[in-house]
């Protein structure tokens, strides 16, 4: 009779979460060591930061006018302290998103991308992950600047568990998603040389559907 631990069942799951821990182990290594490298210029990060503060200290000004004439307690179902934070973080999410599409056009370009694509690690993984490291430090830091302000003018978001739940899906979501739109962009280098027109009509697009 044979084994359980030795049937193909058994052994196919077990190949494939040990196939899950090493690429874990290999992506977080990307991951680590570009935020490493980041970190060695955090001052230089931390002073490019003083836009988004004056940035908030505008919008809250404008906001307040704008609550204050109007004379109630909500516009669009958002109170002045959820549409201060709101503002916040969606700064955070466009602010800390690195332009990786610009680093894959230039690889295609100049034919350094034959190096890259034969690493052992997916191309497209390696440069989510590898941008990870910076994004992080900067919407850290974005985060950190313009909270204060937010905290100080407008006071705490009415928030609830489920709220923060569903913003944390729909981030990852939209991140994902636009990782892949700039992916796509910076590969259209393969077809034309230059993809700068392409990008701009990507920004213009989300711009607008946006809001």
């Amino acid at each position: 009779m044979q084994s359980t631990h030795h049937s193909p069942l058994f052994m196919g799951v077990k190949n494939m979460f040990t196939q899950i821990r090493l690429n874990t182990l290999k992506y977080g290594s990307i991951t680590l060591t570009n935020l490493q490298n980041q970190l060695a210029y955090v001052w230089d990060a931390a002073g490019r930061t003083i836009f988004i503060v004056m940035i908030m200290f505008i919008f809250v000004k404008l906001w307040t006018a704008v609550f204050e004439n109007q004379g109630t307690a909500e516009i669009a179902g958002l109170t002045l302290a959820n549409t201060i934070w709101y503002f916040l973080i969606a700064e955070v999410m466009e602010l800390g998103k690195v332009r990786h599409d610009m680093r894959i056009s230039e690889e295609v370009k100049d034919g350094s991308i034959a190096y890259t694509m034969i690493r052992p690690y997916n191309y497209l993984a390696y440069h989510y992950f590898n941008g990870l490291g910076e994004s992080v430090l900067r919407m850290v830091l974005i985060f950190v600047s313009g909270a204060p302000v937010a905290l100080y003018y407008a006071g705490l978001p009415t928030l609830n568990w489920q709220h923060i739940l569903a913003f944390m899906l729909v981030a990852f979501g939209a991140m994902l998603l636009d990782f892949f739109a700039l992916s796509m962009i910076g590969l259209l280098a393969f077809v034309t040389e230059d993809t700068s027109s392409f990008r701009l009509i990507y920004q213009k697009f989300t711009f607008i559907l946006g809001g």
